[in-house]
């Protein structure tokens, strides 16, 4: 099972305008969240969050352009591969055993039913990353 932490303690932290030193009746819930994510990472290495504040318009918009995007032809997801100066992009090497500089490797006949298939999203300024 995945590990499911509700944040509403942090994002509530971080959206408030008092001192944040001060000491509050909530400090431990904020604790209880930080001791839950440290777990869930050593455990499991992942895990899903709730009451942290993002629409759920905005959560549906990028499942559905997720699943628009990886359901695309290879040849088309491979035009917007990851690069060695630009580290964002589509990647599908690591289960295939293919390297970057392996363009032909990848083919829809070659995808697996769990072809562990990404797409990394970062700054336009790679320095920044």
């Amino acid at each position: 099972m995945i590990p499911v932490i509700d944040i509403a303690p942090l994002v509530n932290l971080c959206g408030d305008d008092t001192n944040s030193s001060k000491v509050t009746s909530e400090d431990h819930e904020l604790e209880n969240v930080v001791k839950s994510i440290a777990d869930a990472c050593q455990t499991y290495g992942f895990f899903a969050i709730i009451n942290h504040g993002v629409d759920t318009a905005a959560i549906d918009d990028a499942w559905n352009a997720s699943i628009e995007f990886f359901d695309m032809e290879s040849s088309v997801k491979q035009s917007v591969k990851m690069a060695d100066d630009y580290p964002y992009g589509y990647e599908n090497y690591e289960s295939l055993g293919c390297s970057t500089s392996d363009d032909d490797c990848i083919t829809q006949d070659t995808l697996s039913p769990d072809s562990k298939e990404t797409f990394s999203i970062g700054p336009m300024n790679s320095e920044l990353s």
